[in-house]
């Protein structure tokens, strides 16, 4: 005998009310029991019609199956930080509203946020009144997967979506019609598919949590850094003439510190390391959780404790704390939160990446092709600024203007390098983090 499903129920409940209508085998197969018609006996046929996911990207999740015209099912998603009742997707993580505009308005406004106990229970409670500990709150969005890079700035909605595709067009498809400027290659595309592969090689690291690190993670940092340095001018030409132009010359060592003080190649390295530094600052959330976020999701808070735990390595981990506060803060306060404030996108990323490496390049020794490849490159991102209405002029100068930014984090890593030196690692380790 059939009984009646009820208008609406949720799995349990229709099992519960109704254990001969509802068959628990049914759920592994990813079907469920439909009937064909309201009123029926026990000859009445069964129809089975397979659930379906549907989700849509910020929108509400739409019911996972319907019945036809009996019994509607649905499904809750819970938001990954506050476990309240979900919407959809907000910056790559399932999360409700509130804390999609938390997120955004963290990001956009870079907020810096503090805790003293740094382990507080995130928790969506109607009740409670000012919400929960907002460090605590960050460093859940960050760690389920929110992405502050796809928080878009303030004024950057006002562009329409398709004009975004036609810029990357314009940048991929050099025009019939240009100058003499333009190039025979893409640079800019040749630089984005480069960067591309450097986050592929990262991806296995990527959702790992991140961890407090300590002097051997930026030891190891800097090596395995080195290590995709030495691939990136192998595959790559516009950045192998940066290096050594047209002839055949290679770097020499895998070791990064046997370079010596002022050799080009080291100069590039480390600004390349200081990029990476900054851009994996900004993903990890440091400039809103006031901490310095290594390649290798490794990182250090800014304070006196932290910087004690880091440098515990060292003789004298408390002076070289109060030494290396400074420097440390410089990279995350005043790098990294440039370059998070500018919104870039991945042409106006690559573009910035090669201006900084160019301009490490004493201009004494910078090849000719270096120079040229400047200027076509600067010639096709101010088409692909033109493409979609911007003004070109000021989007290329505020980009550049983050070159400055940059070479001070290069001073400060630098800095910190050289107190390590001068304040006793020379006697027994400094090999491993500083060139002799």
């Amino acid at each position: 005998m059939f009984y009646e499903a009820p208008p609406y129920g949720s799995y349990c409940e229709l099992f519960q009310q109704h254990p001969m209508f509802v068959n628990p085998s049914h759920f592994s197969s990813a079907s469920f029991p439909i009937v064909a018609s309201s009123s029926f006996s026990s000859s009445s046929s069964i129809e089975f019609y397979p659930l379906k996911s549907t989700l849509s990207l910020g929108r509400r999740l739409a019911p996972p199956g319907v019945f036809r015209g009996m019994v509607e099912l649905q499904t809750e998603l819970v938001c990954v930080v506050c476990t309240d009742k979900a919407e959809g997707y907000h910056f790559g993580a399932v999360s409700c509203a509130a804390c999609g505009a938390f997120f955004r308005r963290s990001v956009s406004d870079q907020k810096v946020y503090s805790c003293s106990a740094r382990d507080c229970t995130v928790f969506f409670d109607p009740a409670k009144r000012g919400g929960c500990c907002r460090f605590c709150r960050f460093s859940k969005c960050i760690a389920s997967g929110m992405m502050p890079h796809e928080v878009r700035a303030k004024r950057s909605s006002t562009l329409a979506s398709g004009k975004t595709l036609e810029r990357s067009r314009s940048v991929s498809t050099p025009s019939s019609s240009s100058s003499s400027l333009s190039p025979s290659i893409v640079v800019v595309e040749t630089l984005v598919n480069a960067r591309r592969q450097m986050y592929a090689s990262r991806e296995p690291f990527a959702k790992q949590p991140c961890y407090e690190g300590s002097l051997e993670s930026l030891r190891l940092s800097m090596n395995e850094e080195f290590r995709m340095f030495r691939c990136l001018i192998a595959e790559n030409q516009v950045i192998r003439e940066l290096l050594f132009g047209d002839t055949c010359a290679e770097i020499f060592t895998d070791d990064w510190t046997q370079l010596p003080v002022g050799y080009v190649v080291r100069e590039v390295f480390l600004m390349f390391y200081v990029f990476e530094l900054c851009q994996s600052t900004c993903a990890g959330g440091g400039v809103q959780l006031d901490r310095l976020v290594l390649p290798n999701k490794s990182y250090v808070d800014l304070n006196e404790d932290a910087f004690r735990r880091f440098f515990n390595q060292h003789y004298d981990p408390e002076t070289l704390a109060r030494l290396c506060a400074g420097p440390m803060s410089s990279i995350v306060q005043m790098t990294s939160r440039s370059i998070q404030s500018a919104h870039l996108d991945e042409t106006d990323s690559a573009f910035l990446f090669y201006m900084a490496l160019s301009q490490s390049v004493p201009h004494e020794q910078r090849w000719p092709k270096c120079d040229a490849t400047r200027t076509s490159l600067m010639y096709e991102v101010a088409r692909s600024h033109e493409a979609i209405g911007a003004d070109y002029a000021m989007k290329t100068g505020n980009t550049l203007l983050l070159v400055g930014p940059l070479l001070n984090g290069v001073s400060s890593l630098q800095e910190i390098f050289s107190l390590l030196y001068v304040s006793g690692m020379s006697r027994a380790d400094s090999h491993l983090y500083l060139p002799q």
